[in-house]
C-alpha cells in the first residue's frame, strides 16, 4: 500500500477503535488494515498503537502522529476536491491572444459573457497584428486566422471562416484597370 492509503488506514483504525470496524469502512480485509498500520510502524520505526486481544490504545507517539496524518489527509483531499473541481468551475488566469481586429470585435464581447458565468477567472488578452508564438507557452488560447497550423500536439477548433474582398474607387481602376499582378517580393539592387 502507499503511505497515503496507510495513514488514511490508520486514522480509520483509531476512530472506529478496531481493525475490523476500519477494514469493514474501507471494505478491505482485517488483514489489510493490520497490515497497513504495520508498515507505517516499520516505516517510522515505532509502535502507533498498543494492541491487545480486548484494547487498542493510542501511545504517545501515535497520538501526535495521528494529528499530524488527520491535517496532511485533510490537504490531500482539498487538494483532489480542488483539481477535480477545477473540470467543472474554472478559476484562475487565462492568458488569450488574438490579432487586434478579431480580438475588438469577436473576443473582447465573448470575454465579458465568459467572465459573467466564470467569475473566478481573470483574463488576460494580448493583440497582436502578426500570428503568436504558439509554442512558447505564453498563451492558453490563441484565436488566429490561418490556413492551417503546424503539425505540433496544439488543439485547434475551426470557429468560423472569413473572407477577404479586393476594392478599388472607380479612380484606381480607370488609371490601373482591372488586372491584378502580386507584386515580386525580390527587391531590386542599386
Amino acid at each position: 500500500m502507499d503511505r497515503i492509503e496507510n495513514m488514511r488506514t490508520f486514522v480509520r483504525v483509531v476512530d472506529s477503535g478496531s481493525f475490523t470496524a476500519a477494514a469493514a469502512l474501507a471494505d478491505s480485509s482485517t488483514g489489510a488494515a493490520s497490515r497497513a498500520v504495520s508498515e507505517l510502524e516499520a516505516r517510522l520505526k515505532t509502535r502507533l498503537l498498543h494492541r491487545s486481544t480486548r484494547r487498542l490504545s493510542v501511545t504517545e507517539v501515535g497520538s501526535r502522529y495521528l494529528e499530524r496524518c488527520r491535517r496532511i489527509l485533510e490537504e490531500v483531499d482539498a487538494a483532489e476536491a480542488e483539481a477535480s473541481g477545477a473540470q467543472d468551475t474554472p478559476v484562475g488566469n487565462l492568458r488569450m491572444h488574438s490579432y487586434a481586429s478579431v480580438g475588438q470585435h469577436y473576443v473582447l464581447p465573448l470575454i465579458s459573457e465568459y467572465r459573467k458565468a466564470y467569475p473566478g477567472v481573470s483574463v488576460e488578452l494580448t493583440l497582436l497584428q502578426k500570428m503568436p508564438n504558439l509554442f512558447d507557452g505564453s498563451a492558453d488560447v490563441a484565436v488566429v486566422t490561418a490556413p492551417a497550423l503546424p503539425n505540433s500536439d496544439l488543439i485547434s477548433h475551426h470557429v468560423g471562416s472569413t473572407f477577404n474582398m479586393l476594392c478599388a474607387s472607380p479612380a484606381y481602376v480607370a488609371l490601373r484597370g482591372l488586372h491584378y499582378r502580386r507584386r515580386s517580393k525580390r527587391t531590386s539592387r542599386p
